[in-house]
């Protein structure tokens, strides 16, 4: 596969991943309702990408802490915006 597709492949989660947790997160807050939002599976989601993290062992990729690390403080602030 060229360099350049495996590139864009790496950057489709690297956006679409924390995109995907903000417009849950901004839904939450303009509704300012989380009905219908598991605080439990957004905090499975936010622990498993920081697994995931840690296991690529990639800690020097930019794409890599934008697809995980960012999509996991994400993931956490949905978790915790569910709660309260």
């Amino acid at each position: 596969m060229p360099d350049g597709l495996m590139e864009l492949i790496g950057i489709v989660p690297a956006v679409f991943f924390p995109a995907a947790s903000l417009v849950q997160l901004i839904a939450m807050l303009r509704r300012r309702s989380a009905a219908g939002v598991s605080a439990w599976s957004w905090s499975m989601v936010g622990i498993s990408n920081v697994c995931l993290f840690t296991y690529t062992q990639r800690y020097d990729d930019l794409i890599t802490i934008s697809a995980l690390l960012g999509a996991a403080v994400l993931n956490f602030s949905v978790a915790l915006t569910a709660i309260y």
